[in-house]
Formats: structure tokens, sequence, C-alpha cells
């Protein structure tokens, strides 16, 4: 009997491929009994290692006979748009919501994935809210004690 087949799964970033591999994954539960190959190739910052990725993933849907699912990260719009050219169903957390969030705060985005990081007011408000005392009451631990 042969085994189901498992459908690739490329997991792509510019940095560490976390953002790429949990909105992936967030989205590949939906799909319950499918079998996933997967594959994370973080910090394809360049557009040789855009290429490069590319030539994977046509290899991959070659042998697979089967459109790859590319999952990406990529924040420039240069590299997205080369790995765009694979074989693969490209699904980009950039494409999806950048442009609509440019709009509703009225201002284009850096569109750098480099960019310096500065703490919003909400972050400053959360880190203040979350104090020893409120972490043990929100997330009680048990004591441990070495057995007698």
């Amino acid at each position: 009997m042969n085994s189901p087949i498992r459908r690739p799964a490329f997991f792509v970033s510019d940095r560490t491929g976390i953002t790429s591999e949990n909105m992936g994954d967030a989205l590949l539960e939906q799909f319950n009994g499918l079998k996933f190959k997967r594959a994370t190739y973080p910090f394809v910052d360049t557009p040789d290692k855009a290429r490069a990725l590319v030539q994977i993933i046509n290899r991959t849907a070659e042998e697979h006979e089967v459109r790859p699912l590319v999952f990406s990260s990529i924040v420039n719009d240069e590299i997205r748009t080369i790995v765009k050219t694979s074989a693969g169903l490209h699904l980009s957390f950039f494409d999806a919501f950048l442009g609509q969030l440019e709009d509703e705060l009225g201002m284009r985005a850096l569109r750098w994935s480099a960019a310096p990081r500065t703490p919003s007011v909400t972050t400053h408000a959360w880190k203040r809210s979350i104090s020893p005392s409120t972490m043990t009451t929100a997330f009680p631990t048990k004591t441990w004690k070495k057995p007698t």
C-alpha cells in the first residue's frame, strides 16, 4: 500500500523564519489528515539567495509532481518578487496585510527587514502591567520539593 503524498511546504524569511513558520502552521493545522514535508529557509535576504531558493522550490515541484506551498515573511519587495516566480503557491504575510495597514494608517511602510525596533506605547503598558506578583497570580507554578 502506498503512503499518502506529503505535500512540500516551504517556510521562507529574510530573518529567522519564525513568523513564516507560525503563519504557515496556523493555516496548515486547518487541514486535518494531510501530511506536509516541511523545509525552512531563513535569512533569504539577497537576490542571489532568492534565485537559489526558486531553483530548489521548482526542483521540488518537479520531483513531487505537486505544487509546493510557500509561506513567506520576506519584507523586501525585490526579494519577495523573485521568490514569487517559483512554481510554488506563494502565501506572503506582507502581501496579505501590509498594503491594508498602509491604507489604514495613511503612510507607507518602511519595507525593510532590519528596521529599528521602536517599542509601542502598548508594549510599554503591557510590560508595566506584568510584575513578579501578577505573573504568579496569572501563571501559578508548582513548588518543586526534592523527594526525601
